[in-house]
């Protein structure tokens, strides 16, 4: 605002310096047309009004002497010698009357600067006014988009996993665990094409830092298990079950012993209700952690217990999110590489 009010008045400044020199040329031009125009008439008139021809010899003809006989040819030869003057007696009365004018017009000049000064600075205010307006309509834009977006934000669905649970199975050497994860809606708005999926796998070492979180084909153990993202609707304040993933017991045991590293991962994807926004994706990730084995039986059974403990990476939120979306809908369908 400050560099644009400068800009202004500096404009300003070289409005008024042009339109000053523009006056003063003005009044020069006057003055001069005034006294060449009055002087080139009085001449003019000059010429006419004299009998004899504009030279020297003409005006130094040697007149013949005549007495005039009474005081009425007295007064009748003034008379004539009044209205004969010379040319250069006109040359001066029309410079002196040249003169007044350019007086005149010296005059107004002070004028002419004050209506130059008064153009120049309400040049001045109507651009700090535009200025003015174009950055409060700015302004207002930005406020109303700035309160969309924080509408959107408050109202929108937002899934994410809230809760996650381990089945343990009654005896470790012939069970299976069942894993699950709550998925549940903290938004105030439902979701829409909402999908997702759930898979598990075991590792030799802990899981490499470049692991891909591909999707997992169920095992045979669990033929039940669907194999392609599930379909779900999840409402204000709602949740979803995914899962549960089956693990049997024996990857459990070798990695209670260290043999073994076993990680569960989801991801779920959806969109929301208001327009003109993006997909959403959410993942999660956590590694099953045996502590113990216990005793339970007088027949020797045993159980374990076991820790879901979040995994380092794959664990956030639509731009935290490390994969890209897997799925699309109507309202975003899927790029296409």
């Amino acid at each position: 605002m400050q560099n644009a009010a400068f800009s202004c008045g500096v404009i300003a400044v070289l409005a008024l310096g042009v339109s000053a020199a523009f006056a003063e040329s003005n009044r020069h031009k006057i003055g001069s047309s005034n006294i060449s125009d009055a002087s080139r008439n009085h001449q003019e008139t000059a010429e006419q009004t004299w009998p004899w021809p504009n030279t020297w010899q003409a005006r130094h003809a040697v007149i013949p002497e005549q007495r005039p006989d009474t005081a009425s040819d007295h007064q009748n030869s003034d008379e004539q010698l009044a209205q004969h003057r010379s040319p250069d007696d006109y040359s001066r009365r029309g410079t002196e009357a040249a003169e007044k004018q350019a007086d005149v017009a010296a005059k107004q000049y002070p004028v002419e600067i004050i209506g130059a000064a008064v153009s120049a600075l309400a040049a001045v205010f109507t651009a700090l006014a535009a200025l003015e307006a174009g950055r409060a309509a700015t302004a207002a834009k930005t406020s109303a988009d700035v309160a969309k977006s924080a509408l959107t934000d408050i109202e929108r669905a937002f899934v994410f996993c809230t809760h996650q649970e381990i089945v343990r199975p009654i005896d470790i050497q012939k069970g299976m665990f069942a894993v699950s994860f709550k998925f549940s809606n903290m938004g105030k708005t439902w979701t829409k094409n909402c999908r997702n999926y759930m898979s598990w796998k075991s590792f030799n070492e802990p899981m490499p830092d470049d692991f891909d979180f591909s999707d997992q084909e169920p095992i045979r153990e669990q033929p039940w298990a669907k194999r392609d993202p599930g379909t779900a609707f999840v409402g204000p304040g709602g949740a979803i079950n995914l899962g549960p993933v089956m693990i049997p017991s024996r990857y459990i045991i070798d990695a209670l012993e260290g043999k073994k590293h076993v990680y569960v991962w989801a991801w779920c994807e959806y969109d929301d209700i208001f327009q003109d926004t993006k997909r959403h994706r959410t993942e999660f990730c956590v590694k099953v952690q045996p502590l113990h084995a216990t005793v339970q039986s007088e027949d020797g059974a045993k159980s374990v217990s076991v820790a879901l403990m979040h995994h380092s990476t794959y664990n956030g939120a639509d731009d935290d999110c490390l994969k890209p979306l897997q799925t699309g809908s109507p309202k975003n369908p899927l790029a296409r590489e």
